[in-house]
C-alpha cells in the first residue's frame, strides 16, 4: 500500500511539473503549440541573433549583441501552428536575425527579440547596435559593439553581449589606438546584466579583458604581443588577441542562465592589428562577434544565433473518478 501512495504522488506530481522547450533550429518556420497547452501557466522568452563583426582592412568595429524579450500568459490555441523564427547569428559585416514567436515580422509578433547590428570598417565607425524595439512584457537590449579606433593600426573592437533575463548586454570595448604605434584586439561586452569589455589602450600590443558576466566573472583574459587572448566563460567576453599573434580572438561565451547549456552569451573579441587570425564569434545565444584585424588577413567573427525559449504548466492533470475515488489520466 505504501509503494502504491508513493507511485500515486509521484504521478500527480508529475502530471504537474513544467514542461520546457528549447526551439534553436534556424531553419524552423513554425512551431505546434501543444495540445496541453496552458494559457494561464506560461513564459515566452527570445533572444536575437547576435551581429557580426567587421571586415579586415582598416580600423573595424564590433557587431551588436541581440536582444532579450519575455512574456507571461500568452494566449494560443491548443494544437494549432503558428509563425516563428529563430534568429540567424550575423556573418561577417552582416546583422544578426531577428527572433519572433507567434508573427512573421518583429512588430507584428506576440513576442520577439530584435536582432544586434552588424560592425563596419573605416576609422571611428561606431560597432553594430544592440538589439532593441522587439515585442514583449519585458525587454533587455543588446550590448552595442566596440568602437573603431582612429587610425590605421588598430585591433579590432569587441562584440557586444547579448541582453538576458538579469540585465542588458554589456558593450564591447572599443579600439583606441592611434597611427602611431600598433594595436591589440579589444575584449566583447558580458551577457546581460555583466560588465563592458576593457577598451584599449592607446598604441598598446596588448589585448584587452572581455566583460564579466551579471555574477562578476567568466571574462577572457587578453593576450600580450604574439600571444592569443582566452575564451570567456558562462556568459562572460572573450579576450583580444595582441598585436600579430596569427591566433583568433576569445570567443564569448555561451550563457548559463537557464541552465547548464543555454542562456545569453558574451561578446567576441576583436583581433590584435596584424593577425591572420578571425576575430572571436559571439557566445550562445545572442552575442555580438568581434572586428577584424587591421593590415591583417584576419576577418571579423560571426555573431551567434538566437533561441526560443517557452516553459508552461501543462492542463493535463488528473481528474476524480466519481465512482471509486482514483485519479486518472
Amino acid at each position: 500500500m505504501k509503494r502504491f501512495l508513493l507511485l500515486f504522488l509521484f504521478l500527480v506530481s508529475s502530471a504537474f511539473a513544467d514542461t520546457t522547450i528549447y526551439l534553436t533550429d534556424t531553419g524552423l518556420t513554425t512551431w505546434d503549440v501543444p495540445s496541453d497547452w496552458n494559457n494561464a501557466a506560461n513564459t515566452i522568452e527570445c533572444i536575437g541573433g547576435g551581429g557580426g563583426g567587421g571586415a579586415k582592412g582598416g580600423s573595424t568595429s564590433g557587431g551588436g549583441g541581440g536582444e532579450y524579450s519575455k512574456s507571461t500568459n500568452v494566449t494560443l490555441t491548443p494544437s494549432s501552428t503558428i509563425n516563428i523564427t529563430v534568429g540567424t547569428g550575423g556573418a561577417i559585416h552582416t546583422a544578426g536575425g531577428d527572433t519572433l514567436f507567434n508573427g512573421t515580422t518583429l512588430a507584428g509578433s506576440t513576442v520577439s527579440a530584435k536582432g544586434g547590428g552588424l560592425g563596419g570598417t573605416g576609422a571611428n565607425t561606431a560597432g553594430g547596435a544592440g538589439g532593441t524595439g522587439g515585442q514583449g512584457d519585458t525587454h533587455n537590449a543588446g550590448g552595442a559593439g566596440g568602437q573603431a579606433g582612429e587610425g590605421a593600426f588598430e585591433g579590432g573592437a569587441g562584440g557586444g553581449g547579448a541582453g538576458g533575463p538579469n540585465g542588458a548586454g554589456a558593450k564591447g570595448g572599443s579600439s583606441n589606438g592611434s597611427s602611431a604605434g600598433h594595436g591589440g584586439g579589444m575584449g566583447g561586452g558580458g551577457n546581460g546584466g555583466g560588465t563592458q569589455g576593457v577598451d584599449g589602450p592607446t598604441a598598446s600590443n596588448n589585448g584587452t579583458n572581455g566583460g564579466d558576466n551579471s555574477g562578476g566573472t567568466g571574462h577572457g583574459t587578453g593576450g600580450g604581443f604574439a600571444s592569443d587572448g582566452t575564451d570567456g566563460t558562462n556568459g562572460g567576453g572573450g579576450g583580444g588577441n595582441g598585436f600579430a599573434s596569427g591566433g583568433t580572438a576569445g570567443d564569448g561565451g555561451a550563457g548559463q542562465e537557464f541552465d547548464s547549456t543555454h542562456g545569453s552569451g558574451g561578446g567576441g573579441a576583436g583581433t590584435g592589428e596584424n593577425n591572420s587570425g578571425a576575430g572571436g564569434p559571439g557566445g550562445l545565444y545572442g552575442g555580438g562577434a568581434g572586428g577584424g584585424s587591421a593590415e591583417g588577413a584576419g576577418d571579423g567573427g560571426v555573431g551567434a544565433q538566437g533561441i526560443i525559449r517557452i516553459t508552461y504548466t501543462p492542463t493535463s492533470g488528473p481528474t476524480q473518478s466519481a465512482t471509486n475515488g482514483f485519479f486518472y489520466w
